[in-house]
């Protein structure tokens, strides 16, 4: 148990913490083995490869919120969740984040996994974001909700539902007026549990598949909205 659990919005300053929390829930991921097979070397790409989103998720305007628990005089990040705008990580930003070398340090094989996963997933949510404003005429923004991480330490004990709570209560407090009851937010996950908990909180499934099915590389993936209310009439 934790003396005191803190809600903030991370900066570059809390990189070192934030790449070691990814790294720790995310790098067995199924999508980021697909992207860097070999295991020996995985590691130290993944959080290469996580800097750089992270930058680019605080440069294209994003907000990435922490969760921190008080030990021993100590604050230690166990939650992480982002809200990306959508179009931020486009081929010229991931360029401008330094991607640029991605082939000269892990090899033109994984750049191409890395592009083929990226156009999968920018589909998927442009697709999303068309069905979503012609079903839903009030809905005017589409907000990804991006690198969602809880410590297997704290698993169970409602830090995930409280990074939800206070992202969403931070993006309406910072948005213009009304512009929250506009937004809509999408997410893609690969564990069947996310799927429940993000249902709890309102999202719905969208779209489910296996990707790279019949390979060995394959895996589950859904893609969830959560579509705010429609105005009273």
């Amino acid at each position: 148990a934790w003396d005191v659990l803190y809600m903030r919005k991370v900066t570059r300053h809390d990189l070192d913490k934030v790449m070691e929390l990814y790294a720790k829930v995310f790098y067995t991921t199924p999508s980021y083995a697909f992207m860097f097979p070999d295991e020996s070397t995985r590691l130290d790409k993944f959080k290469w490869l996580m800097s750089r989103r992270v930058r680019i998720l605080l440069r294209a305007g994003g907000t990435i919120v922490g969760a921190f628990v008080k030990r021993d005089d100590k604050l230690k990040l166990v939650g992480l969740v982002g809200l990306l705008p959508r179009g931020a990580t486009s081929t010229m930003a991931l360029l401008e984040s330094g991607l640029l070398m991605w082939p000269f340090l892990h090899g033109m094989a994984s750049l191409k996994r890395m592009f083929e996963l990226l156009g999968k997933y920018d589909g998927e949510f442009d697709q999303m974001e068309r069905d979503l404003r012609k079903q839903n005429a009030h809905v005017e923004r589409v907000i990804e909700v991006s690198m969602m991480a809880v410590d297997d330490e704290v698993q169970g004990q409602g830090v995930g539902s409280t990074l939800f709570r206070f992202l969403f209560e931070l993006y309406r407090r910072e948005s213009a007026p009304g512009v929250a009851d506009k937004t809509a937010f999408v997410l893609a996950t690969q564990k069947p549990i996310n799927v429940e908990f993000y249902k709890r909180h309102g999202f719905h499934v969208m779209r489910h598949e296996v990707y790279n099915e019949g390979t060995d590389n394959a895996w589950p993936d859904w893609a969830m909205a959560k579509v705010p209310k429609k105005p009273a009439e």
